[in-house]
């Protein structure tokens, strides 16, 4: 390493915290700031970590190169308090440089490359001193800064050739940062022929070195078999080790050291979390995925944090909690993240997020369309359609079908395929634009022949949808010719995207098939090829898709086991009503399926922990068959969000003391005024029976009784109507419970 020259000691003992600190490219950070790395992975927006894409690498490596830690050590000079007069050491420094000191020419060109209170910013110049430094072959340094500069084009005509050069110069001599740009180069071919052998050859050298971003990115080469042979194991040790906290010791320019330690690599630890909650490689666990993005969480990461935020809102791998989801996802969507953005539209939309008060629907609906437009503005294709989906149907927002449009066009051009339907249906429809069906039928048409399997599948469910219709809905046209023509152009579209392996062709030309069987049964080769296609989409279909096959198949073919083998995988998927659907089998012992109560409570109970009110009122149910006390627990919970049977359940249990919880009249009519109040007629007359009398804690109010009888006749309740007729001549009269 070279020495510092002795005249310029004493400026870098009175100046390194200003240079470092005003330079666009900040030194590495005390271990306490060490948010510093996070914040530029932040704003350079990694949003899919866990993809191996262009845009993801390139953006990771200049979040990397920002966090300073590629630094060659020659560069680090310990922060020092600033307030002397530097005139005079910054001419002996300029005239040192001048005289031919290595080193006096690096950091002459780094006060060039950065900004201070006392130094102008001039790329040029600094290309110049590096050029000059970089000659004397031992200061590794400069070459890496020239590298750089070339790369960026910076001072200097953009040269990725002529980077690669000086990278090689500065990672042949050990340079740590230049071995990660060199790995990141051969990988993505700039500069260089592209080379994946290359690639993990210097991400080597650099993870020798113990640096973890040179480690998550070998770490993904051997995960993927790409210039290396593929080893998942070696590619887990890689991450883990990105991953996990260590000891970091800086030596500096004075032979000074640092020591601290840091908490793992956010890069890293989100990317594992991305593995365990995707399956990638090893088995699925989406709790393992949660504890590693908390991690990251813990370091800043609000990419992590909107991760977090939709395995809270979904139920993944932790118990459904609204507010931790909200909690996570605002801190994320402050920041400007788009993903964060789009989720929190989704719990606006559902009325899932806690107010200060009592908001209606509208409000809540405004909500969603806000954090959609932000998210779509960002280009966010989910959000845009569903943007357009709102504004076309006047919800949150003025209906206003041209802007619609505007926002289903944006996410149609990105691949949204139901947007693509919704702006082809513009056409055909007039919305917003004029009628021209045609032009739309022909623009798909002519997709279609160019290939498009997502053309092909649209046209093919367009001709579908069309035969379903004439038979379901305008019987009067009924035209045989016609049917023929539409299950002819839907049967050859379906199959040319169905041979291509698209999912929902698949399906959708086994339903049109077995609609042919039953127009043409005698001899008919339709039954036996729409099962073929339909057990191809189950093949490797979504949870929705196998519970739509399980729902769609009931009454054609399958055998109980096959659909209850599409039942069980679709809830194991996490599909809701296939859970559902899977407990009920097993409480009443139907389809084939033996009474089973343990499997009907442990998906009930796996439901009824994210809040699923109908698996609540379920375990209600199958603990009041046994008499047990816990019916009352989950009768309340499904009751607490609306579940009118629910409600019902529980103010005849508190009228009856059944279920060992004892008579408590107090609660009963809680209860009933809740249902009175949601318009229940049966409820409204019971309570006006109760004020009429008195009972338990209410003091008998013929005002009140009358109030509730006007809105249970009101209601069509017979009895109230009679019993308002004789208002008059109404006298306390005694309760009976509810039977």
């Amino acid at each position: 390493m070279c020495k510092l020259h002795p005249l310029l000691y004493g400026l870098f003992l009175c100046i390194p915290f200003v240079v470092f600190s005003c330079s666009t490219l900040k030194a590495p950070m005390r271990p306490d700031e060490s948010s510093t790395h996070d914040k530029c992975f932040e704003a350079d927006g990694l949003q899919n970590s866990h993809q191996n894409t262009k845009s993801e690498l390139e953006q990771m490596l200049r979040a990397w190169e920002a966090s300073g830690r590629g630094r060659s050590d020659i560069e680090q000079v310990p922060p020092m308090p600033i307030g002397v007069d530097l005139t005079p050491i910054l001419k002996g420094f300029v005239d040192s440089a001048e005289r031919g000191d290595a080193f006096s020419q690096f950091q002459l060109g780094f006060l060039y490359e950065g900004e201070a209170w006392f130094w102008s910013r001039d790329d040029e110049k600094a290309v110049e001193w590096y050029k000059k430094a970089a000659a004397q072959e031992e200061l590794v340094a400069a070459q890496y800064r020239l590298g750089l500069l070339y790369f960026k084009g910076r001072g200097v005509v953009q040269d990725e050739v002529e980077a690669a050069r000086w990278f090689e110069k500065a990672a042949e001599k050990g340079h740590l940062g230049a071995q990660c740009y060199l790995g990141f180069i051969y990988e993505l071919g700039h500069g260089v022929c592209r080379n994946e052998a290359k690639a993990v050859e210097w991400y080597k050298k650099a993870a020798a070195q113990g640096e973890a971003f040179a480690e998550l990115q070998l770490g993904r080469l051997y995960a993927s078999g790409r210039g290396v042979a593929q080893n998942q194991p070696k590619a887990m040790e890689l991450f883990l080790k990105a991953a996990s906290p260590r000891g970091h010791t800086k030596t500096y320019a004075d032979g000074s050291e640092f020591s601290w330690n840091s908490n793992g690599d956010v890069f890293a630890q989100r990317h594992l979390g991305k593995i365990y909650e995707e399956g990638r490689g090893l088995p699925k666990d989406e709790e393992k995925a949660l504890e590693w993005f908390e991690k990251a969480v813990g370091q800043g990461s609000i990419f992590a944090g909107t991760d977090l935020g939709k395995m809270y809102a979904e139920g993944r791998g932790v118990a459904r909690d609204d507010k931790k989801a909200v909690e996570h996802l605002k801190k994320a969507a402050e920041k400007g993240n788009a993903e964060a953005q789009f989720q929190l539209g989704k719990l606006y939309e559902e009325k899932r997020v806690e107010v200060d008060r009592e908001r209606d629907a509208q409000w809540y609906l405004e909500s969603a369309a806000y954090h959609y437009r932000v998210a779509a503005a960002q280009g966010h294709m989910e959000a845009q359609f569903r943007l357009g989906v709102l504004c076309l149907e006047g919800r949150g927002m003025a209906r206003n079908e041209r802007k619609a449009l505007v926002w289903l066009q944006e996410a149609a051009e990105r691949g949204h395929a139901e947007a693509q339907s919704r702006f082809e249906a513009a056409y055909r429809e007039g919305l917003g634009i004029p009628r021209e069906f045609g032009k739309a039928l022909q623009l798909q048409l002519k997709a279609a022949q160019r290939g498009g399997v997502e053309a092909q599948y649209q046209l093919g469910l367009f001709y579908a949808e069309r035969l379903w219709m004439y038979e379901r809905e305008v019987k009067e046209w009924f035209q045989t010719e016609r049917l023929e023509a539409y299950g002819g152009e839907a049967k050859k579209w379906l199959r040319k995207a169905a041979e291509q392996g698209h999912m929902r062709a698949q399906l959708n030309l086994g339903k049109v098939l077995y609609h042919d069987y039953n127009q043409h049964p005698r001899g008919h080769s339709g039954e036996d090829e729409s099962i073929r296609w339909l057990r191809k989409a189950a093949a490797h279909a979504d949870a929705a898709t196998l519970y739509e096959l399980y729902e769609l198949l009931q009454e054609i073919w399958l055998t109980d086991n096959e659909r209850m083998g599409f039942l069980k995988k679709a809830a194991e998927g996490g599909h809701a009503q296939a859970q559902l659907a899977l407990a009920q089998l097993y409480f009443f012992g139907r389809d084939g399926v033996e009474q089973n109560m343990p499997e009907a409570q442990k998906w009930l109970s796996k439901l009824a922990a994210q809040g699923h009110v109908e698996a609540q009122y379920s375990l209600g149910e199958m603990f009041s068959w046994e008499e047990e006390p816990d019916a009352e627990k989950w009768y309340k919970k499904a009751a607490e969000q609306g579940h009118a049977e629910a409600q019902r359940k529980l103010i005849k249990m508190y009228f009856q003391g059944s279920h060992g919880i004892g008579r408590n009249i107090g609660e009963a009519i809680k209860w009933l005024r809740k249902v009175a109040e949601q318009g229940d007629a049966d409820a409204q007359f019971m309570l006006a029976r109760i004020y009429a009398e008195g009972k338990g804690e209410v003091a008998t109010d013929q005002a009140e009784a009358k109030k509730w009888l006007e809105q249970a006749a009101a209601g069509g309740h017979v009895e109230a109507q009679s019993a308002l007729r004789e208002i008059e001549r109404l006298k306390p009269i005694v309760l009976s419970e509810p039977q």
